[in-house]
């Protein structure tokens, strides 16, 4: 039987055009509120089943904003969880824009098998560089489980949202 030779697919990223960026920097901007909302959600029923509520976002924000050691027994500060809570969703605003960006250049859909494993690949990914740099340890604290599963939430959180929006070719032809 003759084999025939392998021909990869080609993608052909699209250029966003003036009018498209501005359209995805929003949606993006919109995606990432929804991933951070969900991720303070989720370790806001982690830490009331398992510990004290707010316990994480505490901790996130004693080892960002401070530059204390992770341990378990942060006491509850306020001021460093709306400290950090600002951070949080800053850091999710540009994971959102460049998500959104990566989508569209790909043409995968948010809400596809494909798109919601891309986001939460490129979270996990992204995360993990940051806490191997910014706070080796805070990931035991925390708990890899608790961590990838506030991934997943927020990766599903961003998918419904993008999907949600009107879509990009709905603006342009106006």
């Amino acid at each position: 039987m003759p084999t025939l030779p392998y021909r990869p697919q080609t993608v052909a990223l699209a250029a966003p055009q003036p009018r498209e960026e501005k359209i995805l920097l929003a949606l993006g901007i919109a995606s990432g509120s929804f991933g951070a909302g969900a991720v303070a959600l989720w370790f806001l029923l982690v830490d009331a089943i398992t510990r004290v509520p707010m316990f994480s976002p505490s901790l996130a924000g004693a080892v960002v904003l401070q530059g204390a050691a992770p341990s378990a027994s942060v006491p509850i500060n306020l001021s460093l969880v709306a400290g950090f809570s600002i951070v949080h969703f800053l850091a999710f605003a540009v994971f959102g824009i460049a998500t959104t960006f990566a989508l569209h250049a790909l043409k995968l859909k948010a809400a596809s098998i494909q798109g919601i494993f891309m986001i939460f690949m490129a979270l996990n990914a992204g995360l993990l560089l940051a806490i191997l740099g910014l706070a080796p340890g805070i990931g035991q604290t925390l708990g890899w489980f608790s961590i990838c599963g506030a991934n997943a939430a927020a990766a599903v959180a961003m998918a419904f949202c993008l999907n949600a929006m009107p879509k990009i070719e709905d603006f342009i032809h106006q």
